[in-house]
């Protein structure tokens, strides 16, 4: 699993930015709580919980959507980088 995530998270250097990229990965530890919780029936207080949420809306606004933008739809430029612009 951890191969796959770092295989993955370079990949997602094509994609997105590295930033970007970088908030996710830092995430992670909400993802494995929430995993746990959902698949092995792990019980977690109201603390983790509290920042799991707060975790979670952070990684929202690190990816513009479309709600807190204005904007209908995602904006590509942000979201792919375009190599051939130079």
């Amino acid at each position: 699993m951890g191969s796959s995530a770092i295989i993955l998270q370079f990949y997602s250097f094509k994609y997105i930015s590295i930033a970007d990229s970088t908030v996710i990965c830092f995430a992670t530890p909400v993802f494995v709580t929430l995993a746990a919780h959902v698949c092995l029936g792990e019980k977690s207080g109201i603390i983790p919980v509290i920042a799991g949420v707060v975790v979670l809306l952070g990684v929202g606004v690190i990816a513009r959507p479309p709600l807190i933008t204005g904007e209908e739809e995602f904006n590509n430029d942000n979201l792919v980088c375009h190599y051939n612009r130079i």
